[in-house]
């Protein structure tokens, strides 16, 4: 655990245990390890597993959170749930599809239909204020159609017996058996293999599932926590989280996209006046929010920060250094 490394007031935040707790603190200051303390805290403390949920910015951080947690408590994740803000949203998109007839199920479409008071943006905070709205209706109609669901499977749940209880065998496989060694078990146990045996083209496709599920495979997770972890990579991911520290590649993001990641290195290019603070936010008095940007870029570095600026552009006009890069203490830059 973190504890010696953690100072008063992280270690007050993790000991709060009544009622809510906002905490507001600028990057770079050990949020995430905070969190991570507060949940072995709390699972210490008697709290279910199944009753925590850890909302995350990006699904590295998110697969970060996952691996700090799993070093110490790897028995008791299965049922911990750790989502980006935007893999839950499309839970909740997944429930909209069963109750909701609409012929759009993105979020912004449902916003609209249903008229709810807010609207997503891609924004973190604007899309996870219009989840909640759109939980609020479709909780009602979930608890509607209960007794129906339930009539229904009184009526005919014993036709599905047989399926039932080899989806349970399943479930309960996940709990042990490594992600591939499941998928090659679903596929040859649910007939796919064999339905497929004579469409070479159709089998070659199973069997790379079987190896993406390998490839993707975090060994040091407990097996039902690495199989989540695939499956919202394989919903969700983005180029970034296809970039593998293992493929010796240097990635290559935005500053919005590097948020809740550290590196041991990171090269800051362009930081030239026009550029970074950009022409725009100087015109539209929107400064502050680029130097916020440019603290988030340089506290991205664990080790070594490169900042990099272009004294002519591409047609040959003069162009300064950037302000931020003037407004560093000068012990701090090696030139």
């Amino acid at each position: 655990m973190y504890n010696n490394e953690l100072n008063s007031a992280q270690d007050a935040i993790i000991k709060h245990t009544e009622g809510s707790i906002l905490v507001l603190a600028p990057v770079g200051t050990g949020k995430t390890r905070v969190l991570t303390e507060r949940v072995l805290c709390a699972i210490n403390r008697g709290v279910l597993p199944q009753r925590i949920l850890c909302l995350t910015f990006t699904n590295r951080a998110a697969k970060e959170m996952n691996e700090r947690l799993s070093q110490y408590c790897p028995n008791q994740l299965h049922n911990l749930t750790i989502k980006t803000f935007h893999g839950l949203c499309t839970s909740t998109l997944d429930i909209a599809n069963r109750f909701v007839e609409s012929d759009r199920y993105n979020l912004e479409a449902l916003a609209k239909y249903l008229n709810l008071s807010h609207l997503p943006s891609h924004k973190a905070m604007d899309d996870v204020r219009t989840t909640i709205d759109l939980l609020a209706v479709l909780i009602p109609l979930i608890e509607h159609k209960a007794h129906y669901r339930q009539a229904l499977v009184y009526r005919y749940g014993g036709m599905f017996e047989e399926f039932a209880k080899q989806m349970d065998n399943w479930r309960d496989t996940s709990q042990t058996l490594r992600p591939a060694y499941l998928v090659d078990k679903l596929l040859m146990e649910s007939g796919l293999y064999s339905y497929y045996q004579a469409e070479e083209n159709r089998l070659k496709n199973l069997l790379y599932l079987v190896q993406v599920f390998q490839d993707w495979d975090e060994s040091n997770l407990h097996p039902d926590t690495s199989l989540r972890s695939i499956l919202e990579f394989i919903a969700l991911a983005k180029n970034l989280d296809q970039v593998s520290q293992d493929d010796n590649q240097v990635p290559i993001i935005t500053i919005h996209q590097s948020k809740g990641l550290e590196f041991d290195s990171v090269f800051i290019a362009g930081a030239t006046e026009g550029e970074f603070p950009s022409y725009f936010s100087v015109r539209d008095n929107k400064l502050e929010e680029e130097r916020r940007l440019f603290y988030v870029a340089m506290t991205r570095a664990k080790k070594k920060l490169f900042i990099s600026a272009y004294l002519k552009d591409s047609r040959g006009f003069s162009k300064m250094s950037s302000k931020f890069i003037n407004q560093i203490a000068k012990e701090y830059i090696s030139e």
